[in-house]
């Protein structure tokens, strides 16, 4: 299978690159791009900055050169669910966005927690806005995701969502945001789930 990985920040990737062969830098007009192998399947990782625009304009650079099957959409996530602890991989079932829901690619692994993704135009930051989306039914929320979906179903690619927890939730309004030690740890257990999905 030829994946299209889409990330905000090239860190995200370290876990899936430790467990990869053959990385090498390509010149795509993104921040930066690594192809790879990884078990038999051939991978694209582009990282992009934050946001829909800037995640819409990876998948756009990739498209024509890569022609992915399949595209997944990977990074970092706010908790909405306040079971959800910092470095927690989050993979969605569903994509919630704009008043649209749009179903993910099945992925099988190591535990992970699976529901409902939002995915918002800005950075949630009080415990009320949390506590709206949370409502919805939403475990976390994010702000790349939905463009990557909408893509996805307008070209019939299915797209996947991978995420790991940056920031807990709170009722009272408590948060504990991620450190760097954290960081890394939850890219590693990106790369577990990865290896373990592309396994399958």
């Amino acid at each position: 299978m030829k994946l299209l990985i889409v990330a905000s920040d090239p860190r995200e990737f370290s876990g899936l690159l430790a467990r990869s062969d053959g990385a090498r830098r390509q010149p795509l007009p993104v921040q930066w791009a690594r192809s790879a192998k990884l078990r038999g399947h051939e991978l694209l990782l582009a990282a992009n900055g934050v946001g829909a625009t800037r995640a819409a304009a990876a998948v756009d650079a990739a498209a024509e050169w890569f022609r992915p099957e399949a595209v997944v959409s990977a990074g970092f996530c706010g908790a909405l669910d306040e079971g959800l602890a910092i470095a927690d991989i989050v993979v969605a079932d569903c994509v919630a966005a704009a008043g649209r829901r749009y179903p993910a690619m099945p992925v099988t692994g190591p535990p992970f927690h699976a529901g409902t993704v939002c995915s918002i135009d800005h950075v949630a930051r009080t415990a009320e806005e949390k506590g709206q989306l949370r409502s919805s039914g939403a475990c976390a929320v994010e702000m790349e995701a939905a463009t990557l979906f909408a893509v996805g179903a307008a070209a019939s690619v299915p797209i996947g969502c991978a995420l790991a927890v940056s920031d807990t939730f709170s009722s009272n309004g408590a948060r504990q945001r991620i450190d760097d030690r954290s960081l890394l740890a939850a890219a590693e257990k990106m790369g577990a789930v990865a290896v373990a999905a592309l396994s399958a």
